[in-house]
C-alpha cells in the first residue's frame, strides 16, 4: 500500500496519541475502581458528571467536517465504507485515503483523528480526576461547622 513510506511519520503520530490515550484510560479505570470500592457518599456526588464525561469520550470522535465524500458521516472511528455499502470500515477517513493512495488526504484525515484522540484523552483525564475527587470525598469526614 504505502511502499514509499509516505505515511510512516503520520502513523507513528497516531500510534503515539493512541498510546497516550490508552495510558489515560488505564489511569481512569483505576480511579473508577477505587471510587466504586469506597463508600457510596463520594460516588453519589460525582456519578452523574462521570456518566456525562463517559458519553463525551465517544462524542470526542465526532468531526463536524465529516468524512471525505460523505460530510454527513461525522464519526471518525467507523462508518460504512464508501465502496462497501453498509459494511463498516474502521478509521474510514485515513484508511480509505490510504487505500486510494491519496497521501495528502490521508495525512489530513490522520491529523483530524489525532486531534479527536487528543480530545478524548483530555476527557478521560477529567474522568480520572473526578473519580479521584469522589473517592477522596468519601474518605474525608464531614464537618458541619468546620470544628471537630
Amino acid at each position: 500500500l504505502d511502499t514509499a513510506g509516505q505515511m510512516r511519520e503520520t502513523i507513528a503520530g497516531l500510534a503515539a496519541a493512541s498510546a497516550d490515550m490508552r495510558s489515560s484510560a488505564v489511569d481512569a479505570n483505576m480511579a473508577i475502581e477505587q471510587l466504586l470500592a469506597g463508600p457510596s457518599g463520594g460516588r453519589d456526588k460525582v456519578l452523574p458528571e462521570l456518566n456525562g464525561l463517559v458519553m463525551q469520550v465517544e462524542r470526542d470522535f465526532l468531526d463536524d467536517r465529516g468524512l471525505p465524500r460523505r460530510p454527513w458521516y461525522k464519526y471518525l472511528l467507523e462508518a460504512p465504507g464508501y465502496y462497501t455499502g453498509y459494511a463498516a470500515k474502521t478509521l474510514p477517513g485515513v484508511r480509505e485515503a490510504m487505500e486510494e493512495q491519496q497521501w495528502d488526504l490521508a495525512k489530513e484525515q490522520a491529523t483530524r483523528l489525532r486531534e479527536a484522540i487528543g480530545r478524548s484523552k483530555a476527557t478521560i483525564d477529567k474522568i480520572a480526576a473526578l473519580a479521584r475527587q469522589g473517592a477522596g470525598a468519601a474518605t474525608r469526614p464531614a464537618h458541619s461547622n468546620g470544628s471537630r
